[in-house]
């Protein structure tokens, strides 16, 4: 077929010409179709999604915060031990949980200032876990000062032996017998401190005279403070403990619900932990925690770090089912008491 240019022209212009036949009458281009925007429904769908997406993406996210917060409170009682550890490397003893220091705020916890006087200060975060109220964290130094004429602060090192020095906030016990009502000292609020330390293991029937209790020592002796050596113990000898690996030396301490800031001064401030056999607390405020979905980490006396249900730390009556395991692991002498 030969190709004429003539013909392909004539072609173009028949085509324009049909075009402005169709066209005819109308000015301007020609309209589009547009939409003003979505309709009532569409909206709603959309909004519908939306929800569900949420209701769906909220309950990962509070399980990845919940166990970012678990991760950072093993940590947390990792570096605790690396503490102990260098503290026990030095002194040979575990440091103890409570003391009478004389000629200041009567009785008080030391195995907290004990670890940071070989930590350093900037280990005060370490003793706050992050799944607690922000209330439970604190700054363990100062600038001194004094209230109601009792040193709340160190004014100098005479108290080093306890792990104060100077500038460093004491943390006392509640007892009624020093003014302290609950939740504060002489109307301070008390230190809180998410971890609590095994003083006192699992016994009926607690050690003679003049030997540390079944667990890492809770009230250390101080010849100079007057009470009756019955009531006090020497620290535990780091070689005393038969089997560290199966025994527990610090772990989450239970946080009451309500123990934010508008609640602290009916909350008593503890330092240690106990199992309910023998002691069976009413408060509840010396038992392990519950705070990582009913577990506590355990710190246990060779540094590892597990965590473990409430329920099971607390079952340390040896006539339980488990409970003579559970005993032993309260008593640095790994035997059922």
């Amino acid at each position: 077929m030969d190709f004429n240019p003539r013909q392909m022209s004539g072609g173009f212009q028949g085509a324009e010409r049909q075009l402005g036949r169709e066209n005819c009458g109308r000015s301007g281009p020609i309209p589009r179709t547009t939409r003003a925007g979505f309709t009532l429904v569409e909206l709603l769908v959309v909004i519908s999604i939306i929800a569900i997406l949420i209701a769906l993406l909220l309950p990962a996210l509070a399980k990845a915060k919940a166990v970012a917060e678990e991760t950072a409170c093993a940590a947390n009682l990792e570096q605790i031990g690396v503490g102990m550890d260098e503290y026990i490397s030095e002194s040979g003893y575990y440091p103890g949980a409570e003391a009478y220091i004389s000629g200041y705020i009567g009785v008080g916890c030391i195995w907290i200032p004990r670890l940071m006087s070989v930590m350093g200060s900037h280990s005060a975060n370490l003793f706050y876990c992050p799944a607690d109220p922000i209330e439970m964290q604190w700054v363990a130094y100062k600038a001194p000062t004094t209230v109601v004429g009792n040193q709340l602060y160190a004014q100098d090192n005479s108290q080093w032996f306890w792990g104060y020095k100077a500038g460093m906030r004491f943390m006392p016990i509640p007892n009624a017998g020093y003014g302290n009502g609950p939740g504060n000292y002489n109307g301070v609020p008390f230190l809180q401190s998410s971890y609590g330390y095994n003083g006192y293991g699992a016994g009926l029937n607690p050690p003679v005279a003049g030997l540390p209790g079944w667990g890492l020592t809770g009230w250390v002796r101080d010849e100079a403070s007057g009470w009756p050596a019955s009531a006090e113990r020497p620290e535990l000898r780091a070689s005393s403990v038969v089997n560290p690996a199966n025994c527990i030396a610090v772990a989450d301490k239970f946080i009451p619900a309500n123990a934010g800031q508008s609640n602290l001064a009916n909350f008593f401030a503890t330092y240690i932990i106990m199992p309910a056999y023998p002691y069976n607390d009413p408060t509840q405020l010396n038992y392990p925690g519950n705070v990582h979905g009913g577990d506590a980490n355990v710190l246990f006396c060779d540094g590892h770090v597990v965590p473990m249900p409430q329920t099971l730390l607390l079952n340390a009556n040896p006539l339980n089912p488990g409970g003579r395991q559970m005993n032993a692991m309260w008593n640095h002498d790994d035997s059922v008491h």
